[in-house]
């Protein structure tokens, strides 16, 4: 058995933006740990979104404001 669609989708029913909202947040979560890692300093800000596959900054900069409340350069 293959996992329907609508299973996956009605079991991210409570979450806000369903299934792309929890990925979304997932990714924005791990770009801001990454850029927080001490280990990371020498990356710039657009290696780390294009390393959570972001592949537009401004996109980019905008949802991580919209769910952190601050700029990735924050």
């Amino acid at each position: 058995d293959s996992l329907q669609p609508a299973t996956l989708y009605n079991a991210f029913s409570d979450e806000p933006g369903g299934v792309a909202g929890y990925v979304l947040r997932r990714r924005i979560d791990a770009c801001r740990r990454a850029l927080r890692d001490r280990g990371n300093q020498g990356r710039s800000i657009t290696d780390i979104a294009f390393s959570f596959g972001f592949s537009n900054m401004a996109y980019f900069s905008r949802v991580f404001c919209n769910h952190l409340g601050a700029s990735p350069s924050d």
